[in-house]
């Protein structure tokens, strides 16, 4: 005999109610003509949201400067976004912005409600937080805490408040005191900051800030920049540029790039000491970093959406990720591939492309809102740092706005079989379910036939393909049957899944309860 006594036998893990994807290989015991494919949203051409009222400066749709939200009670969606006043940076080194507020019944066209939280000059604005006594609010996360008991603390912000100090000589980047404080709402309009300002996550700093509640584990994960984020070179001077120098083959796992690390906390106030969580690597390009990275669960899954900074070009794209440990670490099984591809040149997001939210799943689709922009990521803020781009000299050629893109709920990637019979089969797996229910679409001639399987592979009597009803269609939530049943407690408890397909693409498979 060999290898420990107290090694736990290997268990099928359980399928139930929640999705099951396709990111990963961890569902699957084996293919044949069968590939994985990734479903980029369609994106409508317009941006949804843009500069058009007199009191913005400029709207900034950058990593973790808006927010959208799709809010079930009021059937709307609604999105913060913030505005930045850089002319007060310039003469006084104080950065002046606030969170901006916007509503939507289809997440196309949005309104932008005139309210009495903060009037300018006396008449009323959609400015629902920052920009007065309170100070500056900036790169604030907001999310819709479904575990939270008391109403008038659904919504949830944290953010970095910028206050005016006494004026230093040395002030690189301003005199301001700088905290990171949080608010509750009712609605998203009213904000009240809570009495434990201001947080404490150790080893977070910056201004990144993306945090959302994991209902699975009932934690809320917060994803942000390190305080170490980068650190100039000692053997060079400071050249006022943006990106500290990168060595690839620094030998004490030092990474003087953008990365992203991670904390959590059930009540938001009391966080976890953070803990690197991502962080570029050997295969990704020399000047690439981690700029933030949005989070939420699809079933089981963690699944990222990582926002790229592109130093050299100061450009920004997306890439789509998973996680099987709660974001700890991450898998990229989609590398270099851009997650909603930036606009042609000339087009109003041609330079940049930013997530700050999960996608909002409602009704068929799921809706996948983006920052976007014209001009370079953030070489125009500063007077004192940066090459000289032209909209550093005209303001009026920063222009970013919030972009829409959409796809089949829950549509992210499938297993696809096509002009030849593709096999997919699962690796047996606990029934945590009667019912199948396949998120599934044929082609012409196309079919999709399931049969049920025992853990060694053998079909299961009146479950075999011979006996299913085979789907030719196209649904999100198509139920399974065999002669006209359903019901899979008819089966055992450990079971496989076989797949055979032909020009077909299925998305996920769950298993619901009659």
């Amino acid at each position: 005999m060999s290898g420990r006594k107290d090694k736990q036998p290997l268990l099928p893990f359980s399928v139930d109610h929640q999705v099951e994807t396709f990111f990963d290989d961890y569902l699957i015991h084996y293919v044949q003509n069968v590939t994985r494919r990734l479903h980029r949203p369609e994106k409508f051409p317009e941006p949804v949201i843009k500069k058009d009222r007199p009191w913005e400066k400029i709207p900034y749709f950058g990593c973790s400067n808006w927010n959208t939200i799709y809010d079930p009670s009021e059937a709307r969606f609604k999105c913060w976004y913030e505005d930045y006043d850089m002319s007060v940076w310039w003469a006084e080194k104080f950065f002046d912005t606030c969170q901006m507020f916007a509503t939507s019944k289809d997440g196309l066209h949005w309104e932008k409600p005139d309210l009495d939280v903060n009037r300018i000059e006396g008449r009323q604005t959609n400015i629902v937080l920052g920009r007065d006594s309170y100070g500056s609010v900036h790169s604030a996360t907001i999310f819709l805490d479904p575990m939270e008991t008391d109403s008038s603390k659904r919504f949830k912000t944290i953010y970095r408040r910028h206050r005016r100090g006494e004026r230093k000589k040395d002030a690189r980047f301003g005199s301001e005191i700088i905290t990171t404080d949080m608010a509750t709402s009712p609605e998203g309009i009213h904000w009240t900051p809570v009495k434990e300002n201001p947080l404490q996550i150790e080893n977070i700093g910056g201004d990144v800030l993306i945090a959302n509640r994991d209902l699975l584990t009932g934690k809320i994960i917060f994803m942000g920049r390190p305080s170490n984020a980068a650190t100039w070179s000692p053997h060079h001077p400071e050249d006022k540029f943006f990106f500290p120098p990168y060595d690839p083959n620094e030998p004490f796992g030092f990474l003087n790039k953008r990365n992203v690390w991670r904390s959590e906390s059930l009540d938001a106030v009391n966080w976890s000491p953070a803990t690197q969580s991502f962080r570029p690597d050997k295969h990704d390009n020399l000047d690439d970093g981690h700029y933030g990275l949005v989070h939420f669960r699809l079933g089981k899954l963690y699944v990222g959406i990582l926002n790229i900074v592109h130093a050299v070009d100061n450009t920004m794209d997306l890439e789509l990720v998973c996680s099987r440990d709660d974001g700890c670490t991450w898998q990229r099984p989609f590398r270099s591939i851009p997650y909603v591809p930036r606009g042609r040149p000339g087009e109003w997001d041609c330079y940049f492309r930013t997530c700050c939210s999960p996608p909002a799943d409602v009704g068929k689709q799921t809706y996948v809102f983006f920052g976007g922009g014209s001009c370079h990521h953030d070489w125009w803020m500063y007077n004192d740092m940066g090459p000289d781009v032209p909209e550093k000299n005209d303001w009026g050629l920063v222009n970013f706005g919030l972009g829409l893109a959409t796809f089949r709920r829950h549509g992210y990637v499938s297993l696809d079989a096509g002009v030849c019979d593709g096999i997919l089969a699962t690796k047996p797996f606990k029934r945590d379910g009667e019912k199948l229910v396949i998120n599934a679409a044929c082609e012409k001639d196309g079919y999709v036939a399931v049969e049920v399987q025992d853990m060694y592979g053998r079909p299961w009597p009146g479950f075999t393909r011979k006996d299913c009803n085979v789907f030719t269609g196209d649904e999100i939530d198509h139920v399974v049957t065999w002669q006209g049943k359903n019901n899979l407690a008819e089966t055992s408890k450990y079971i496989k899944l076989a797949f055979y397909m032909k020009n077909a693409s299925l998305y996920t498979l769950r298993l619901d309860k009659e």
